[in-house]
């Protein structure tokens, strides 16, 4: 199938709506099969766990905003 770069556009514009997807989709999956998942929640790394529990694991360092082609060192 020859795409287009019309074509080809739409696709990369679909990108991030789909990676979305697949991340919440993957997050239920693992509580509703009796894993936990990770999430950053007010500057902690929080395990959830399927029975709805949350154990704060560690704090996290601040986020920072960065600009495309931006070069960050990390310590």
């Amino acid at each position: 199938m020859d795409m287009n770069e019309e074509m080809i556009c739409f696709l990369e514009e679909s990108i991030p709506e789909i990676a979305d997807a697949a991340v919440t989709r993957a997050y239920w999956h693992a509580l509703a099969s009796g894993g936990s998942v990770l999430e950053r929640r007010d500057g902690n790394l929080v395990e959830i766990f399927p029975d709805g529990r949350r154990q704060v694991v560690r704090k996290l360092q601040p986020t920072m905003d960065v600009t495309i082609g931006q070069k960050v060192e990390i310590l």
